[in-house]
Parts: structure tokens; C-alpha cells; sequence
């Protein structure tokens, strides 16, 4: 018998008795519900594409078998189950007897609870819940198991609005109350240590077997932890040897002595065995994207930087040359208008002294700048020169972590202004001020996928430097020299595929910098009677970040990056100005550590540009 014939007519009025070797079969293509009462020694089939609801308590013993679509029981039915590989067994009610899933089972369409009130035998079939991922206490879809289960199976969870948390106990998904000898796989979005793993906001979930205070109970539990799942190993029986039946002596009678009155033994009060407190979990499982999101701010930063007067536009000040009589003769620097561009690349290998997500990065960055700049003052105490600047690049960086790797690649652009005061006495006051604008992507290994394509970001940086050029005479001297930068980034809010919302939370740096030069310069007349000059120098340096380092949230989580702050480093450049200083050629190698972990964290760079004055 058959109601519906795959489409969506079909109807029964009345009850229905299903003889022994028959099977009454519903074959619709919508959702239909039957509350008609089905009995008799025969089976149920589900045949159709659609969904039946079953609302009833069926007394039918004979087998059901859902071969296509959803068979929902909101009832009861007392029937062994076989779920095949197209067909869904869904619903909040319960099963008495036995199920067999080689398709899937979602209880309560995924948020409720479905008993099998019998055993599980997983055949390759999938166990399909919805849960809000969150903490111990998160609403799940349940499925109940009151007898034992065996095979295989696959758990798969959708998350619906979690936004992640730590756990202990863990979610149960599954209760187990007979022997749990079947085996469940979670199917995750990757995977962490050689296990599947869920994504939530902040966090991830794996799937383990038993709880953690009742450690034998069998259930299948979601926990957000970083102890790595064991699966316990099955015990083969044990047989017991035979041994071998002994005769018994004969013993002869004896005559019982007489017993003396016993006293009775004073029983000693007992002490209650010490049950060992339950180990807890030794932390949270974060997500593989959370690394990513703490070292943003950081990476921003390697861009937002700024360099020294002399990175920038390269030697501007000559000592006089008595034999030459140069128009710098007096002391006063030789400074024209002029335009000048320059390319600067680094790599940088950060190694952070504190981090969240133990998070490393490395950041690939290339850097264009151009400006022009002119004396706006000048007077027997020196010279004021102003101009605007503007600037393009790209930063790539790579991060690392225990929990997962991924890119972060960052191209941005903007403008600035500076100010710099050569005093005639060898004294410069130089002040610069840049606003960025950031266009970024942000991708992770693990997942496979970008987490956000084309973020916005803004950066703003500030700084000053005084210096003092001492002569030693008309070829050496020496420069001593401080830098204070105020850098501040952030970047818009945005929401994950797994529901993490991330903002920025702290983006500023404030770097001081003490460094000392030793200059050499030369000059002379060539032969159409015009001066070139040649700067070389050698630079030291010690740096010093104020701020306790970068922070981001995700999903109330707050992640933290703090470089070390105490750094070293060295350089060595050099100028070349030709044609009466209307050309200029300089250039800088540098490279830093830190002094904290040394070598641990450090960077490389180049820097060189070209200058035409007028």
C-alpha cells in the first residue's frame, strides 16, 4: 500500500493495519503529516523526497526502512530502524527498537531531542545537530541512546548564532547509557593536530568521547579545549581458564574443642576513600583565525612607521670648505628647492614577547615616497625648509601559530608634511606627519579561504628628531641624535564566516629612538668647474616602544600582541650630490634586532632615493 505517488496528492482518512510482509509506504514530495494510527505486524517505508511527520503513538512492529526524504517522528513508534543512504530520520519523539543509519539522523530537525529507546548501528551514517556554539550549557540538537551502539558514524554540527566560548564538560550531543563501543568522527571545517575541528567566533570545538567528571559515561561531547581527544581503547574478553575439578580428601570426624567466650573486636571508624579532584582542561582551543585578527594592528604598524630625517631626504647639510669657498662656506646648509622620490624595502621577523595565540609573523614590505620641499626662512640662525610628501606600498606578511597560520596582505597609501630647521650652528629640528589609508586581505592556511577581502584601515603617525652635528674637523663628524614617533592605526569592524566579530581595540605605538653618526664628507671641483660632494656615515641606534603593544577583539575576546620593546640597530649610507647640488643620489642599509631575546625578532632594510634641486 501507498500513499502518494511522488508528488504532492495523496491521502488516507482512516487508520491503517499493515499485515505481517506487507509495508505501507508514503511517497510525497512535500511535507505531509499523518496522525492516523498505524497497527499490525507489518512495516513503514519513507519513499518520497518530501517529509512525513509521524505525531502519533504507532504500535506496528514491523521494520521501517527511510529510503529517500525525512521520516520525522514526533511521536513514538515501536519498530526497528533502517535509515538507508538517501534517507533522513528526523524528529523529537522516540524510536523503540533497534536503528540502523546509513543515511542521516537529525534529532529534532537538528534542535531537539530523539530517543532510540534500542541500539545504534552506525553503518557510515551521519548524526546532523544544530547547536548554538557557546559554553557547557549551549542548546544542541540530542540524541538519545538508551541501548548500545557499534560501527562507525560522522557527526555533523551547524552552528546557529554561537559566537564560541571556553567549555569544561563540554556539549553533549550524544548520550550513550548502554556500552559505547561505536565510533563517531566530527566533520569539521579543519583540522587541529590531526583531529576535525569546529569553528566558532574565537574558539574551535573537537569531539570527545565521555565527560569529564563522569569519564566512563560513553556520551559524544563538543569541548573548545586544548586536550587532545582519546578514544578509549576497546578491551577484548577475557576467558576465563578451566580448571580442573580436585576430589576432596577424606577427612576423618573430629571432636570440636570446646570455645572459649569470645570478646567481640572493636571495629576501627572508617576513613572515606579520597576521591581525586577531576584534572580541568588545560585551556581553550582557539580558532586558527584568531592569530590573524591579534597581529593586524601589528602589521599595520610596520607600515605606519616612520624613518629618520636622513632615510628621507638624504644629507642636506654640508661643513664649509675653506679651498673651495663653497656657498657653504659659513656653516649654512646648501639647500635648494627640489623634488625627490625614494624606495625603501624590508623584511621584518617579529617574534613577540607576549601574545595571546602565540602568534609570530614576518612582514615583506616595499615603500614609495615622493615629495618636494623648500626653504620658506632663512637667517643668520639657519634655514626653515617645508614640503608635502606622498607615498604608496604593499605590506605581506606571513603569521604562525599553535592554533593556525595564515597571510595578511596590506596595501596602502596616503600623505604627509615635514618641517625641518637647519641651524647654522650644526643644530636641526625636523618634524613629520603622515595619514595612510590601508586596503587589506586577511586569509587562513588552515581553512583555505579569505576571512575578509578589502578591509579599510587608517593610519596616522607624528614625529619629531633633534640632532647636533659636532665637527671634528673639516672632513669627520659626529651627529648625536633622538626620534620620538606616535603611530596610531585601526581598521573597520567586520564579521567572519564563523561568526566572529572583530574590531580593533589598541593600535598605538610610541617609539623613541636614540642614535649617534659618524659623518665623513668631501667635496671638489670638476673640471667644468662645478662642486660635487660625498657623504658617508655610519649610525647606531637604540629604540624604545612605549606602548604596551597591539590588541584586537573577537567576540569579546580580547587578543593582545606586545613586541619586545628594546631594540638595537646599525646602518651605514651615503650621499652623493653633483652638478652645484642640483642632483643628489643617497641611500641607507640598516638592520635591527632586539636585545630582549636576541636575534629572535629583527629586520633588514634598504632605502634609496634620488633628489633634483633648483
Amino acid at each position: 500500500m501507498q500513499l502518494g505517488n511522488g508528488g504532492t496528492s495523496g491521502t488516507l482518512a482512516g487508520d491503517v493495519v499493515v499485515d505481517s510482509g506487507a509495508t505501507f509506504a508514503f511517497n510525497r514530495s512535500d511535507t505531509y503529516t499523518f496522525n492516523r494510527q498505524i497497527t499490525g505486524a507489518g512495516g513503514v517505508a519513507q519513499n518520497g523526497s518530501g517529509t512525513t511527520l509521524l505525531t502519533d503513538v504507532y504500535t506496528y512492529t514491523g521494520p521501517t526502512t527511510v529510503n529517500l526524504g525525512t521520516l520525522a517522528i514526533d511521536g513514538s513508534i515501536t519498530s526497528p530502524v533502517t535509515v538507508n543512504a538517501l534517507g533522513t530520520l528526523s524528529g523529537s519523539g522516540t524510536v523503540i527498537g533497534n536503528v540502523s543509519n546509513s543515511g542521516t539522523i537529525t534529532p529534532g530537525g537538528g534542535s531537539g531531542v530523539l530517543t532510540i529507546d534500542g541500539d545504534y548501528i552506525g553503518n557510515g551514517g551521519v548524526v546532523a545537530v544544530n547547536t548554538v556554539l557557546g559554553d557547557d550549557s549551549s542548546a544542541t540538537g540530542h540524541l538519545v541512546i538508551t541501548g548500545d551502539t557499534s560501527g562507525t558514524g560522522t557527526i555533523r554540527v551547524t552552528n546557529v548564532g554561537g559566537l564560541g566560548a571556553p567549555t569544561v564538560e563540554g556539549i553533549k550531543l550524544i548520550d550513550v547509557q548502554g556500552l559505547s563501543n561505536g565510533l563517531f568522527t566530527l566533520a569539521g571545517n579543519y583540522t587541529y593536530q590531526g583531529q576535525p575541528a569546529v569553528v566558532a567566533g574565537a574558539y574551535a570545538y573537537r569531539l570527545y568521547q565521555n565527560g569529564v567528571t563522569a569519564s566512563n559515561d560513553g556520551g559524544w561531547y563538543l569541548r573548545s579545549s586544548l586536550d587532545a581527544p582519546v578514544t578509549p581503547p576497546v578491551t577484548p574478553p577475557v576467558t576465563p581458564p578451566v580448571t580442573p575439578p580436585v576430589t576432596p580428601p577424606v577427612t576423618p570426624p573430629v571432636t570440636p574443642p570446646v570455645e572459649p567466650p569470645v570478646t567481640p573486636p572493636v571495629t576501627p571508624p572508617v576513613t572515606p576513600p579520597v576521591v581525586p579532584p577531576v584534572t580541568p582542561p588545560s585551556g581553550p582551543l582557539l580558532a586558527p583565525t584568531v592569530a590573524l585578527y591579534e597581529s593586524y594592528s601589528s602589521v599595520l604598524q610596520r607600515f605606519n612607521e616612520l624613518g629618520t630625517l636622513q632615510q628621507r631626504v638624504g644629507n642636506r647639510y654640508w661643513q664649509p670648505d675653506a679651498e673651495l669657498q663653497s656657498e657653504a662656506k659659513d656653516g649654512r646648509p646648501a639647500i635648494g628647492r627640489g623634488a625627490w622620490v625614494r624606495a625603501e624595502g624590508s623584511d621584518s621577523q617579529i617574534d613577540p614577547s607576549s601574545s595571546t595565540s602565540s602568534a609570530n609573523y614576518d612582514v615583506h614590505l616595499w615603500k614609495f615616497e615622493a615629495g618636494f620641499d623648500a626653504p620658506v626662512y632663512e637667517s643668520d640662525a639657519g634655514t626653515l625648509v617645508v614640503g608635502p610628501t606622498l607615498h604608496y606600498g604593499t605590506a605581506n606578511s606571513s603569521v604562525t601559530s599553535k592554533y593556525g597560520d595564515g597571510s595578511i596582505d596590506v596595501t596602502g597609501y596616503g600623505f604627509g608634511g615635514a618641517a625641518t630647521w637647519y641651524g647654522n650652528d650644526g643644530t636641526y629640528v625636523d618634524g613629520q606627519a603622515t595619514v595612510s589609508w590601508y586596503d587589506s586581505d586577511l586569509r587562513s592556511s588552515q581553512l583555505g579561504k579569505k576571512l575578509e577581502n578589502g578591509n579599510r584601515g587608517n593610519g596616522v603617525a607624528v614625529g619629531v628628531e633633534v640632532g647636533h652635528r659636532v665637527a671634528l674637523n673639516q672632513t669627520w663628524s659626529v651627529t648625536p641624535q633622538a626620534q620620538l614617533s606616535w603611530s596610531q592605526v585601526s581598521f573597520d569592524s567586520f564579521r567572519d564566516d564563523y561568526d566572529a566579530k572583530v574590531s580593533d581595540d589598541n593600535g598605538d605605538s610610541l617609539v623613541s629612538r636614540l642614535g649617534v653618526s659618524l659623518d665623513r664628507e668631501t667635496q671638489w671641483t670638476a673640471s667644468n668647474g662645478r662642486t660635487s660632494r660625498s657623504h658617508l656615515y655610519g649610525i647606531t641606534n637604540l629604540y624604545y616602544d612605549f606602548a604596551n603593544g597591539t590588541s584586537a577583539n573577537v567576540s569579546d575576546l580580547h587578543v593582545k600582541s606586545e613586541e619586545q620593546a628594546l631594540w638595537a640597530g646599525l646602518g651605514v649610507g651615503a650621499s652623493l650630490n653633483w652638478d652645484d647640488d642640483r642632483s643628489m643620489l643617497f641611500g641607507e642599509l640598516l638592520g635591527r634586532t632586539s636585545l630582549q631575546d636576541f636575534g629572535d625578532s629583527h629586520s633588514v632594510g634598504a632605502k634609496v632615493g634620488v633628489r633634483v634641486m633648483w
